[in-house]
């Protein structure tokens, strides 16, 4: 079999089978290795902090703005579809 020497700083040397020597560097990886998920850096990708800039302020009123006006567009059009509908069918309804 072929031995190999560990060359660390521990007080004794100790031979070891290239299976051995495999199995502890394998135990080590998962003792060393460091879940991404679990660290702070990307816990705090998560996290909104807020923003008391005026410029900030103005941006998120702006487009909230923008987005209300938009969906108030959709509506009021919607809406005057469904008054000629309405209409329309109430005249249909007389005539008949």
């Amino acid at each position: 079999m072929n031995s190999l020497t560990c060359e660390c700083n521990c007080s004794a040397p100790v031979n070891m089978t290239h299976e051995q020597l495999m199995e502890r560097l394998e135990e080590l990886r998962s003792i060393l290795t460091i879940v991404k998920k679990d660290t702070l850096k990307s816990k705090l990708k998560l996290i909104s902090v807020r923003d008391d800039r005026p410029s900030s302020t103005a941006i998120g009123a702006l487009g909230i703005i923008l987005i209300t006006l938009v969906i108030a567009l959709v509506v009021l059009i919607d809406s005057m579809n469904l008054l000629t509908f309405l209409q329309k069918r109430k005249i249909k309804e007389k005539k008949a």
